[in-house]
């Protein structure tokens, strides 16, 4: 989870921008414990794991996994790392 806390971070700068973080985790008082530490990102659990829709409808299969989308959802590209959507931003 070292890439989260960076991209939480670097949206600071980007008010125009809507970041949310899908989590795929199974803990919900760990998932809640984190996410008040992530206050520049919206946050989506349905503690589902690997079995949920966002994951399966998004093709994810590693984490993290960045990907921008548009306003209606479509895939404009995937991410390895937040210093990879900060060169993507410039």
């Amino acid at each position: 989870m070292k890439e989260i806390p960076l991209l939480n971070n670097m949206m600071d700068s980007y008010e125009n921008i809507k970041t949310l973080a899908i989590s795929l985790d199974t803990d919900a008082t760990a998932y809640f414990e984190t996410i008040k530490r992530l206050d520049n990102l919206l946050h989506y659990c349905d503690f589902a794991s690997w079995d949920s829709e966002p994951a399966k409808n998004y093709y994810i299969f590693a984490t993290p996994t960045f990907i921008a989308v548009n306003k209606d959802r479509k895939i404009l590209r995937k991410f390895d790392t937040v210093n990879d959507i900060s060169d993507w931003l410039k």
